[in-house]
């Protein structure tokens, strides 16, 4: 049975909808109790809701109109790539290695995540920078190899794709601008 902890938090009240971020950090591990997206990077969830809420022409995304009807994050299920923390001062990285992700027992935990919630819509938080890069393997970020991964055995399931929501992907690619970033980068996978 899946319980809510540092890598996996299920929704309140839409759990279908599922948010997949990279892997916890040390705001993560720090909380209490522990919980995904607990940073500055869970703040700005606040904003990708708000732009999935007023999306026009939510059909062409695979979405239903009453999806993101709200602007609560804890609302929907909180879900990181790998569950292992990491982050720069103690590991010398913040995100996991695509070897660590794509492991057949890191599936194995998304896939039982993602019954336990039965997901119907999956947003993978990170990607390529280039659409030209969706397609390649080699160019992927943590929750892009995921979908990857699971796309294959869940054909019920709608995967999307946006900008990660950290402040430094925000600042560097979209000069702050949160809501422009997530409507620059919200795509459909495959």
């Amino acid at each position: 049975m899946c319980v809510n902890n540092i890598d996996f938090r299920r929704g309140d009240l839409f759990p279908n909808l599922v948010f997949l971020g990279a892997c916890p950090g040390q705001e993560e591990e720090n909380a209490v109790p522990q919980r995904p997206f607990a940073g500055r990077s869970g703040a700005n969830l606040s904003i990708l809701l708000q732009v999935l809420h007023d999306l026009e022409n939510k059909g062409i995304f695979g979405l239903r109109a009453s999806d993101f009807s709200t602007t609560n994050v804890d609302h929907y299920t909180l879900m990181n790539s790998h569950a292992a923390a990491r982050w720069p001062a103690r590991d010398g990285r913040s995100i996991p290695r695509m070897l660590e992700v794509q492991d057949p027992e890191n599936i194995q935990r998304l896939t039982r995540q993602l019954r336990f919630v039965n997901a119907r819509v999956i947003i993978g938080l990170g990607r390529p920078i280039d659409n030209r890069h969706l397609a390649q393997r080699r160019r992927d970020s943590a929750p892009m190899r995921a979908i990857r991964m699971l796309a294959e055995s869940n054909a019920n399931i709608s995967f999307l794709v946006t900008g990660h929501p950290s402040p430094r992907a925000i600042n560097r690619f979209a000069q702050g601008n949160a809501a422009q970033w997530f409507r620059t980068m919200l795509h459909r996978f495959p």
